[in-house]
């Protein structure tokens, strides 16, 4: 369905004496995410994940230097039937409302957020906006859903019921690539996990890799890995 070969990003920026730099933020990434398949990106901070989200879906700066390809089932680049639910809650438009900007009142019903729909982002906290923006990953047609840091601020109510949607999407028939930092959510879902480490998909027996899966969870999740 989605395959990644060699991907590299970097940005140009200038330094002191504006001398222009070359900054890589990926190199050489390479994965598949298969029909109704479930595959989780975790990393820490800074690893090069929520970059690998903008190049997916085409939302880079212009500043971006891209190698390597994307392709969605033969075409460079899927159309609607990819959907991406942002790391960030500045997405959403702050001068229309929640219920105009998602468009789907049963969405906003599922992830308990129905009776926010004539509220502007401004009138909602951090949680109820990161529940609105999952709301607006439904929607007919849509075969690849990539969630970029879905579940903080959410309390463990709602990341169960995210959990579940994403679960939901993939036993019928919608591909879900999930990026976290949360290990412990990805064991709970995904057919397969890979580790990102400064803008690398490492090897899942790396001692680095190991000691992530330590420091998050008691669970070994080696049969699993990208």
């Amino acid at each position: 369905m989605l395959t990644v070969s060699e991907l590299s990003v970097a940005f140009g920026q200038y330094g002191r004496g504006l001398s222009r730099r070359r900054v890589e933020v990926l190199r050489s990434v390479s994965l598949e995410v298969g029909e109704s398949e479930i595959v989780a990106l975790c990393g820490e901070s800074g690893a090069g994940k929520s970059v690998l989200a903008d190049a997916l879906t085409g939302v880079l700066p212009a500043n971006a230097q891209v190698a390597g390809d994307v392709a969605w089932e033969g075409k460079m680049r899927p159309g609607k039937e990819l959907r991406l639910i942002p790391q960030g809650v500045g997405a959403f438009d702050p001068t229309m409302r929640i219920g105009d900007f998602v468009g789907d009142d049963a969405a906003l019903e599922r992830f308990g957020v129905g009776d926010l729909e004539e509220s502007y982002p401004g009138e909602l906290s951090g949680g109820q906006l990161r529940r609105a923006l999952l709301a607006t990953s439904a929607g007919k047609g849509v075969r690849l859903v990539i969630a970029d840091e879905p579940t903080p601020g959410l309390d463990p109510a709602s990341v169960d019921v995210t959990l579940s949607y994403f679960e939901e999407l993939r036993d019928h028939g919608t591909s879900v690539l999930l990026i976290t930092h949360d290990l412990v959510a990805a064991s709970r879902i995904a057919d397969r996990v890979g580790i990102m480490r400064a803008g690398e998909i490492v090897d899942g027996d790396s001692e680095y890799a190991r000691a992530l899966w330590h420091a998050q969870t008691a669970n070994n999740f080696w049969g699993k890995q990208c």
